[in-house]
């Protein structure tokens, strides 16, 4: 006995195929938005970066042509944040995004413009303290002075303790930091800057020793279980 199948009434196609298609789509967008959306963020800031470069340069001409000289920059952004930071002078773009643009914890400069990726580190004031961390290291470093009130500071001291968040271990460091077998003076220290979700932490130890002054720079980078020390600003005192 042969059994005839049953045809699929025109209706109930008409609903299975709607359903296929409209889960196709919903499967192809859910695929294509987002790089969509990486693909404007790219192209966001390839225009803050040229930005970035007029802007660097019209401040440098200024400054070389001296008083009264002006420039007009015009300033557009699709995307992202413009910050300027009136004490340093520093003026910085910030891009939060999911496309490979930029690695975390890499940093590149071209020419006055430097280039960082990640937003991992925080760095705060609290009771006399500067806490800068991110996802592994937590360092704490005594807050003195400033640029206006030099006080005795010993930059092999400056660090108060080291916690390694993965380990929930502190480590307190015996250091030994000199620049011409110089490490203490008068001076100060403080963070270059304070907030959340920043590309690097950096905390400067800035002191004046005789006719020599110098700054250390301790800095540290998202994602990075290391401190980056470095010597800048070398001057020579008259």
């Amino acid at each position: 006995m042969v059994r005839r199948m049953k045809g699929v009434s025109p209706l109930i196609a008409g609903i299975i195929y709607t359903l296929i298609v409209l889960v196709a789509i919903t499967i192809t967008l859910s695929f294509v938005l987002p790089e969509i959306e990486k693909m404007k963020d790219r192209v966001a800031f390839e225009n803050a970066k040229s930005m970035m470069r007029k802007l660097d340069e019209a401040i440098r001409e200024v400054v070389s042509e001296g008083t009264y000289s002006s420039r007009i920059v015009t300033i557009s952004l699709d995307r992202g944040n413009l910050i300027v930071y009136n004490g340093t002078g520093k003026i910085e773009y910030r891009l939060e995004s999911t496309a490979d643009i930029v690695s975390p914890g890499v940093e590149r400069k071209l020419g006055n413009i430097i280039i960082a990726g990640g937003d991992d580190v925080t760095v705060e004031e609290k009771d006399g303290k500067i806490i800068m961390r991110n996802s592994y290291l937590e360092v704490n470093f005594t807050r003195l002075g400033n640029t206006s009130y030099y006080v005795p500071v010993n930059v092999s001291r400056v660090i108060e303790s080291v916690k390694l968040l993965r380990e929930n271990t502190t480590i307190y460091p015996e250091m030994s930091i000199k620049l011409a077998d110089i490490d203490s003076g008068n001076g100060y220290v403080v963070p270059v800057q304070t907030g959340e979700k920043l590309a690097k932490g950096e905390v400067v130890v800035h002191i004046v020793h005789n006719k020599l002054s110098f700054d250390i720079y301790f800095i540290l980078k998202s994602y990075a279980d290391f401190l980056i020390i470095e010597a800048k600003n070398v001057k020579i005192l008259q």
